[in-house]
């Protein structure tokens, strides 16, 4: 396993190179967006797109008829009759909990959301039986419907909440991925906006993204941008909540980088392979928040896999060749804080950002190449990546 330690003043680098629906006819209802009412629907455009398997004779470009399942997450009613004095007025009924265990997503610990890249195995016996509205996009890869809320039926607004899962269009009943990050129609209902659910295939798995989280690859593609053949650098940002204050009128304490930290960066070529190693045959848990997905160290020594550490200033990075990567913090021996599947655009600097809090991660973040200018100036970046380009040139 290559590794090499980069130190500059307080900043050391370490990396380690390691290893079936009708489709139903659209309707649109824009909610004002002054003062969004209590009812109404919210305008959902599906794409699909991508390259399912790069060695067959189909290009990159429009998937046509993909298979969407629509989940809506809890089910939320107002109780009737009394209610005691420390009993809530709402009773939920938890529909993605119930997805998967119908469609087999139990079996691999799946209780809610399931990380960037990994499958499911079902039957058409299960996908029938799910708590799920299907949906099939047109032979332009796309489908608009609408989809109706009302937010008098819950006090935190849990019921306009929704899972999005697309289906595999080679292989039978394979669930290719769902949206790994929260989607909720409460944006779009405030704004009065459309949501579009951007469904890239790649190397067998599909990664589904909402307006708001998906990255700028379908504009790319929608524009037909080539890709640059410069390298990405891949910056990653550890730091820790400053803590409580003791009085309102007291400014919290900055954050304070934190050493050691780990991220693990997968081509996603090698996807599949790492969600396998991390499955275990099953053993461990493929759940996103409620999981335990256990990392143990043999994985991390794969050739595929590159491992980041952060130096004394909570800073590490890499130089990548421009692509699809998972990004996933691997601080102790799960991932905890979770993971981020991004697009690395040649030519640009990109953040991953871990945060800490009360001793241990808890969430990543992903952030545009204008945040390195938050922690560092553009002289120190130009000057941190000739050095890190003069030491990797060196072996």
């Amino acid at each position: 396993m290559a590794s090499f330690r980069l130190a500059v003043g307080s900043l050391a680098v370490v990396t380690a190179a390691a290893c079936a629906g009708t489709p139903e006819s659209a309707s649109s209802s824009a909610p004002d967006r002054a003062d969004p009412p209590d009812e109404g629907t919210v305008t959902v455009r599906f794409v699909t797109y991508g390259d399912i398997d790069p060695d067959d004779e189909v290009p990159f470009g429009k998937i046509p008829y993909v298979q969407i399942a629509i989940i809506r997450e809890k089910d939320v009613i107002v109780k009737e009759g009394d209610i005691g004095q420390y009993e809530s007025r709402y009773e939920s009924t938890n529909h993605l909990l119930d997805w998967w265990e119908t469609v087999g997503g139990h079996d691999l610990g799946i209780k809610e959301h399931i990380p960037p890249g990994v499958r499911v195995q079902s039957t058409p016996e299960q996908l029938a039986a799910a708590p799920a509205r299907f949906v099939t996009t047109g032979p332009d890869g796309t489908f608009e419907m609408s989809i109706a809320y009302n937010l008098d039926q819950s006090d935190d607004y849990s019921g306009i909440d929704y899972a999005f899962c697309a289906m595999s269009p080679v292989v039978d009943s394979l669930i290719a991925g769902c949206n790994y990050q929260n989607i909720s129609l409460w944006r779009y209902i405030r704004s009065g906006d459309a949501m579009t659910i951007y469904v890239y295939f790649a190397h067998g798995y599909a990664i589904v993204e909402d307006s708001f989280n998906a990255s700028d690859r379908f504009q790319r593609f929608s524009d037909g941008v080539e890709a640059s053949d410069e390298p990405a650098y891949l910056w990653v940002n550890a730091t820790a909540d400053g803590g409580d204050v003791a009085y309102k009128d007291e400014l919290p304490p900055p954050p304070s980088p934190v050493w050691d930290a780990r991220a693990a960066v997968i081509d996603s070529a090698h996807i599949n392979d790492w969600w396998e190693s991390i499955s275990n045959d099953d053993a461990n848990e493929l759940d996103m928040l409620f999981g335990q997905l256990y990392v143990g160290s043999e994985v991390l020594e794969h050739d595929p896999v590159h491992v980041v550490t952060t130096g004394p200033d909570g800073l590490g990075i890499i130089s990548l060749p421009p692509g699809d990567y998972l990004l996933c913090e691997t601080t102790g021996v799960s991932i905890v804080a979770g993971c981020l599947y991004e697009d690395l655009v040649g030519g640009r600097d990109h953040v991953f950002e871990i945060g800490f809090a009360e001793g241990g991660p808890n969430h990543v973040n992903m952030s545009s190449e204008a945040e390195v200018e938050n922690f560092l100036t553009k002289e120190e970046v130009k000057r941190l990546l000739a050095i890190y380009q003069d030491e990797t040139s060196d072996g």
